[in-house]
């Protein structure tokens, strides 16, 4: 009986190439006893190997992409302090750029980089990275299910669809107000039942 694996990230993996990952990951690991990303490379530098054509294999374009990656790490590690209290909050915020009116291509823009003050003074803004971190942190509540947690996870998503129902009706000054996505889980990348966001 083979084991079905499906995507967490359909940014990142289709379901298709999440059950190639997800067979060969099960393959190493019982061969090996357990799977680091040292053996998943060393296995996918082979080019009969199902995962070898998911990697960049050019040392330059790798690298290049390597380095954008440091990039991101460095931009999400600044930090600032808000005024004379102690907490301090990220100095700048990744939001998806709106490219449509469609509301289901929110999250299919490019990303970009914005200072907090552009978050905390611009309500569309704002809006729109209060609802990543929601999703965010949905995927969570998804990983409780998992480990048996319903009741908890329930909790937490109940408490997502009101916080994101007031996002949704604060008005903006920024632009019209439109319909927004609805919380999809992280796991099936469906909305969340109407019966958990009541």
């Amino acid at each position: 009986m083979n084991t079905e694996y499906k995507s967490r990230r359909p940014q990142v993996l289709s379901d298709k190439e999440a059950q190639v990952w997800g067979t060969e990951l099960q393959r190493l690991g019982r061969n090996i006893g357990g799977v680091t990303p040292q053996a998943v490379l060393n296995e996918a530098k082979r080019g009969e190997s199902p995962l070898h054509s998911f990697f960049e294999w050019d040392d330059a374009r790798a690298a290049q992409a390597h380095r954008m990656d440091q990039c991101r790490r460095f931009i999400q590690t600044v930090a600032v302090r808000v005024s004379d209290n102690e907490l301090v909050l990220p100095a700048f915020c990744s939001v998806h750029v709106v490219t449509s009116d469609e509301p289901d291509t929110e999250e299919d823009g490019p990303r970009q980089y914005i200072t907090i003050n552009q978050v905390l003074t611009d309500d569309e803004k704002r809006a729109r990275a209060l609802r990543s971190v929601l999703r965010s942190i949905a995927g969570y509540a998804d990983q409780l299910i998992a480990y048996g947690e319903q009741a908890l996870a329930e909790m937490i998503l109940d408490r997502l669809a009101a916080t994101e129902r007031a996002v949704d009706a604060k008005p903006t000054t920024t632009q019209p107000a439109k319909s927004k996505p609805k919380l999809r889980s992280r796991t099936t990348g469906q909305a969340i039942p109407a019966g958990i966001q009541a």
